[in-house]
């Protein structure tokens, strides 16, 4: 994952972008809406992309919305998820203005994208780059970050809930994913069904006599 990111960097010419990020993002060193969310989100964005055959380049707005979506995220401080998203498109804007390659309808298309992506999705998805962003903001709770993303997750959004009942909404909300992508149904269905088979496994090792 660490070439594939840096080459997402070098083909799309984001240096500038990752290193505003990285001065800037107060939200850089949360347990899970950090800086290897943004990374891995990209990454998804930019696969999810490819397997679909969409193009030969992933459109720079979409990897910048992969990258900003959860930028300045409260870490659970704020519960209304609609917060978090506007500190992102904030960050956002702050960063396009120190690039003038960006246009207004790039811009435009970021902020629509991150917006989007706020969760729980509560209307289908209107474009397919949305889908795609949705879909590659879910995907890192189905790769070997699992168990880390698990502690993350408890840490920012369930602080005062017991390790018990996490337990159980942790797979409740990985049975509740659905992929609408092709990516997402014959690549990300797997991962998922895995990812739930080794949280089930985790829970009964640790859980199970509380």
């Amino acid at each position: 994952m660490i070439a594939e990111i840096i080459g997402i960097i070098e083909k799309y010419g984001l240096g500038n972008c990752v290193r505003w990020i990285l001065e800037n993002n107060s939200s850089q060193v949360l347990p899970y809406h950090g800086w290897a969310h943004s990374l891995w989100v990209a990454y998804y964005a930019e696969q999810i992309f490819q397997y679909e055959g969409l193009g030969k380049d992933t459109p720079k707005e979409l990897i910048l919305a992969a990258l900003f979506h959860d930028v300045f995220h409260s870490g659970g401080f704020f519960t209304d998820d609609v917060k978090n998203i506007e500190r992102a498109v904030a960050g956002f804007v702050r960063w396009a203005e120190t690039d003038t390659s960006i246009d207004e309808a790039s811009k435009a298309s970021v902020i629509e994208l991150i917006r989007d992506s706020k969760y729980p999705f509560t209307k289908p998805a209107k474009t397919t780059e949305q889908q795609i962003l949705r879909e590659s903001d879910m995907l890192q709770n189905c790769n070997d970050t699992l168990l880390a993303n698990f502690v993350g997750i408890k840490q920012e959004l369930f602080r005062y809930d017991p390790y018990t009942e996490y337990a159980k909404k942790s797979l409740e909300f990985l049975r509740s994913i659905k992929y609408e992508t092709k990516y997402g149904k014959e690549v990300g269905q797997k991962k998922l069904e895995t990812a739930i088979n080794h949280l089930e496994r985790f829970n009964r090792l640790v859980f199970a006599d509380s």
